[in-house]
């Protein structure tokens, strides 16, 4: 069993109710364990010796009181007020897991354990608690974890935790593209731009009464005007969406480019007669990927291609009015022999993406007719047509 350097603890029902707690890996951090607590409670650290840490999700690792490679430190929370369990059994149970007091060299702690094993108080779903293999090294990103816990511990009370849990990697998705934006990493602002910044808005009030691929943030805020004075406050909505990436595929030699055709729910929703699109790949970035990393991800998932380069066309906001998504297009350079088309798509995403070649001056022929209604693929073209014939003599 785990030993400690820690004095003698309360008995064991006791701590069932008050128990000190043993925390790891990113809710060590003061900062996501107040968030996620509701409240700044008083810890310490504490060193480990033959105990490790098991994964419950990925970035989500649990202190185990089980013979380890190494000493691992996690902190320590003398006591937990009701009302910071219950949020904190909130996020644990959104992984699988829920509070479980254990025997650590003769004295109860109370640990986050997976619910598959027994002792467990009544998590939503089970985990494999695989150890693993470097404890005392957890990889995450500490900011993207924050800002998506923030938006886990705002589902509390709206859905169940196994619901909000499912839902972890677009909120870590949404968290990156966020951590992206905050940076300043954009493109520089044209020089007619006026020098504005978010100092320049002041929230009021905000809320999000929607969570599921997309959230809805409803907000309430006043901005400065070109005037310079402050605007009479207004309310404001929003999808916050995930960064995503586009590319279109394109063969300098046959001079020609793949299109996949799917069914799209906006178009659906709008009404149009034919809700199938005709567009460049496309998909979201998740957490822990560069755009240039999706863009290869997404054309293997969708196309079953591997690009040979990819030429940067921009970065943008397709519809800033009410969407917060922001895409990278690129022009993937690839071999496409009349062979790479099919049917592609993840079945657990239940996408059915079907893959054409175009020649060059087919497709111009389409967009200069108004046939192509997509967005970035028109943007992609005319691109295109501006760099093909450099393209062509490499």
């Amino acid at each position: 069993m785990a030993d400690i350097s820690h004095g003698s603890r309360r008995n064991a029902q006791a701590d069932l109710i008050y128990g000190d707690l043993l925390l790891a890996g990113p809710l060590a951090r003061d900062d996501l364990r107040a968030r996620v607590l509701g409240a700044d409670l008083p810890a310490h650290r504490v060193a480990l010796r033959d105990a490790r840490l098991r994964s419950l999700a990925p970035d989500t690792p649990i202190v185990w009181p089980e013979a380890g490679p190494a000493q691992i430190t996690c902190v320590c929370l003398p006591v937990l007020p009701p009302q910071a369990r219950a949020r904190l059994s909130f996020y644990l149970a959104a992984f699988g897991a829920a509070l479980r007091c254990v025997q650590i060299n003769g004295a109860a702690y109370l640990v986050a354990a997976p619910a598959g094993d027994g002792g467990s108080e009544g998590a939503d779903a089970g985990a494999d608690g695989a150890a693993d293999d470097a404890p005392d090294r957890v990889p995450y990103d500490a900011d993207v974890i924050l800002r998506a816990s923030d938006e886990l511990m705002r589902m509390m009370g709206q859905m169940t935790a196994k619901q909000a849990g499912a839902k972890w990697g677009l909120m870590l998705a949404r968290a990156a593209s966020a951590k992206r934006a905050a940076s300043g990493a954009n493109a520089a602002a044209p020089a007619i731009a006026t020098q504005r910044s978010r100092a320049d808005v002041q929230p009021q009030a905000q809320r999000q009464p929607y969570s599921n691929f997309f959230t809805v943030a409803e907000h309430d805020l006043t901005f400065t005007t070109f005037g310079g004075a402050p605007s009479a406050q207004v309310t404001r909505a929003a999808f916050v969406m995930c960064d995503a990436v586009t590319l279109l595929p394109y063969d300098p030699v046959r001079d020609r480019l793949l299109v996949v055709e799917q069914f799209r729910f906006g178009p659906f929703a709008r009404g149009d007669h034919a809700p199938w699109s005709i567009e460049p790949i496309a998909g979201r970035i998740d957490h822990g990927e560069s755009p240039e990393q999706a863009a290869m991800r997404e054309a293997r998932e969708e196309a079953a291609i591997t690009p040979n380069a990819l030429e940067f066309i921009g970065e943008y906001y397709p519809s800033p009015g009410a969407v917060t998504e922001y895409l990278y297009s690129y022009i993937a350079l690839a071999d496409l022999p009349d062979q790479i088309t099919g049917i592609g798509g993840l079945e657990e995403e239940a996408e059915d993406i079907k893959s054409t070649l175009v020649d060059f001056e087919a497709a111009m022929a389409m967009l200069g007719a108004g046939q192509l209604r997509n967005g970035p693929l028109i943007l992609s073209l005319l691109w295109l047509a501006q760099n093909r014939a450099r393209l062509r003599a490499r």
